[in-house]
């Protein structure tokens, strides 16, 4: 944006906790330090500073809102403290929408679905797709011809958690059995009985660095990402971006992103035939540099062009 003149100011927090009602209320404090500062337009940019910036929303008469995803009303895998204040952020965003004229921003068209459903007017919800760096997230290497490495980004939240590890590990030692040549590595937080039961089989890693993410994907061949729902799926694109095959569950984020012959239904048996499919270099080899293409199409500056083109037009 300051590459095209726009004169830009950023209120965010220097040290997040996690903690979200802890770091609302910075966020509220941050804001309030801002209150007498005019702004021609206010830019929220995720779903938990919506109700911390409403002190500047209403002395702004252009406002954009970016919802990433409303992953609380579809899996429960927040405290119900979090998705009550998830519900007042989101009715809050769109009363907005409906009385006054915000624009809100959304990843994906799937989002957009989920949002018209729910009451969001269709006019003032727009798709806007992240981007990647491309002088972070590209090839480093050739990939390795031995082995074929299998991977993950993410974290375990549980059995039943929304990124279905558990399917992603019965899969893998089925395959394993059949072909000697694969190998699973998981990057991420999970729980120590986890780690314990599968580390003779499964190479864990800790959560990583941002630095050391686009390494992750040059090191494996296929990054598979076996999830129930997703607004977006920032690590397909990363994993896109660094020449690496992708196979992803078939839900409406992914369909947006991926062939669907790179598209698997939910469960261990057609995640083994899929992956199955694509146990043979050339083949990862001939998708990876077809995705690799595609990746282009997410870069900042296309996104950037997109939020120029809706401000001039809105603004």
């Amino acid at each position: 944006f300051k590459n095209r003149g726009i004169d830009t100011f950023v209120i965010s927090l220097k040290n997040y906790t996690y903690i979200f009602i802890l770091d609302t209320f910075k966020m509220l404090l941050n804001v309030l330090k801002f209150f007498k500062k005019k702004f021609e337009i206010i830019y929220i940019h995720h779903n938990d500073d919506i109700l911390p910036s409403i002190p500047i929303i209403f002395r702004s008469k252009n406002v954009l809102i970016c919802i990433h995803d409303i992953i609380p009303f579809k899996v429960r895998e927040r405290s119900p403290l979090y998705i009550l204040y998830f519900k007042i952020s989101i009715n809050i965003a769109k009363a907005l929408a409906c009385k006054r004229d915000v624009k809100i921003i959304v990843p994906s068209h799937s989002t957009k679905r989920d949002l018209i459903k729910i009451g969001f007017p269709p006019k003032n919800v727009f798709v806007i797709p992240w981007g990647v760096d491309f002088k972070r997230y590209k090839p480093m290497r050739e990939k390795n011809l031995e082995e074929i490495r299998i991977g993950f980004l993410g974290a375990w939240t549980g059995r039943r958690c929304r990124k279905r590890i558990d399917i992603l590990l019965e899969c893998f030692l089925e395959v394993k059995r059949k072909y000697k040549n694969v190998r699973l590595i998981l990057a991420g937080k999970y729980p120590e009985q986890l780690i314990n039961d599968y580390k003779s089989e499964v190479k864990f890693l800790n959560v990583l660095p941002e630095d050391y993410v686009p390494e992750f994907y040059n090191n494996i061949d296929i990054f598979i990402y076996p999830s129930e729902y997703e607004g977006f799926g920032m690590q397909i694109i990363e994993a896109m971006a660094c020449k690496t095959l992708v196979l992803g569950s078939d839900i409406d984020a992914f369909k947006e992103k991926l062939h669907k012959n790179l598209l698997f239904k939910l469960n261990k048996e057609s995640l083994i035939e899929k992956l199955e499919d694509f146990l043979d270099k050339k083949i990862i080899k001939k998708f990876s540099h077809l995705l690799f293409k595609s990746s282009r199409k997410y870069s900042w500056i296309n996104v950037v062009e997109r939020f120029l083109v809706l401000i001039k037009t809105s603004y």
